[in-house]
């Protein structure tokens, strides 16, 4: 920290950043250090900063305890949120995940199955029948092939795990900014999991990371690639009949969410690719 910035100091030059403009802080060495006071910076403004291992993959991240004047009024409303609107809004979830896996085949030039579309029509409240899962089989084999496998030791699912986290940062950070908890989800409810609620919205959002593994499949995961995958909050798409920014929409669409889960009825927006 100096002067209210951030300084990155390298063996032959000095970068400066303004502190309070820095959303996200990638820190992708295993050989710097970092300050003490700058750290706590970062985080009483509710900075997001990600540390990596020695391979680049996310391995942890910094959340602020208190980010929102309404927090504990927040956290109590969530914790009460009643199981038939969690199961309703599970539901437009999951829908809308696979509308934008259908969406993202088309603009692939890809072949829809037709299964897909049958369990776009058939996912009921609180998907008991377990449709997200059933359609996510199918939509990678188409693709990258009928031998893959989601979560195999192989590039591509490195490639997906590695823009899932990014991903999951986003939501985390949107999620902790509104006052709300990442912890209690509407459907994933893993008592180990701290991101049970990020992981429940991200959901429809996992399509812009496909895009980039999709293009990229036959690529290394290096640094090079990283940065793609890190730059993906960058990227347009549509959200509410807009184009804006993915890392925008999703801070739009958490606050929507929230607010749909106290009205007696709601409709997510739906997101699409620009």
């Amino acid at each position: 920290m100096r002067d209210n910035q951030m300084v990155i100091i390298s063996e032959n030059e000095e970068k400066c950043f303004p502190v309070e403009q820095i959303g996200k802080l990638l820190i992708a060495s295993n050989i710097g250090s970092i300050s003490f006071p700058l750290l706590v910076k970062l985080a009483s403004q509710n900075t997001k900063v990600i540390f990596c291992d020695g391979k680049m993959n996310p391995v942890c991240e910094v959340n602020a305890y208190f980010s929102n004047y309404e927090t504990a009024g927040r956290l109590m409303d969530q914790a009460v949120w009643t199981k038939r609107k969690k199961g309703a809004i599970w539901r437009q979830l999951v829908k809308m995940k696979i509308s934008r896996q259908m969406d993202l085949l088309k603009v692939l030039k890809l072949d829809i199955p037709e299964q897909m579309v049958d369990y776009l029509n058939q996912v009921e409240v609180d998907d008991v029948t377990n449709r997200e899962a059933m359609a996510s089989k199918i939509y990678f084999n188409v693709l990258f092939g009928k031998e893959f496998r989601r979560f195999d030791s192989d590039n591509i699912n490195a490639a997906l795990n590695y823009g899932y986290t990014i991903l999951c940062s986003a939501f985390n950070r949107a999620i902790t900014m509104m006052g709300y908890s990442t912890a209690l989800g509407i459907h994933h409810c893993n008592r180990q999991n701290n991101y049970n609620f990020s992981c429940d919205l991200m959901e429809p959002f996992r399509p812009f990371v496909d895009n980039i593994v999709y293009r990229y499949q036959n690529c290394e995961l290096d640094w090079t690639y990283r940065q793609k995958l890190i730059g993906l909050l960058r990227n347009e798409c549509i959200y509410k009949g807009k184009k804006t920014e993915l890392e925008t929409a999703i801070q739009v669409f958490v606050k929507d969410v929230a607010k749909g889960m106290s009205m007696s009825r709601y409709h997510v927006e739906e997101i699409q690719f620009a």
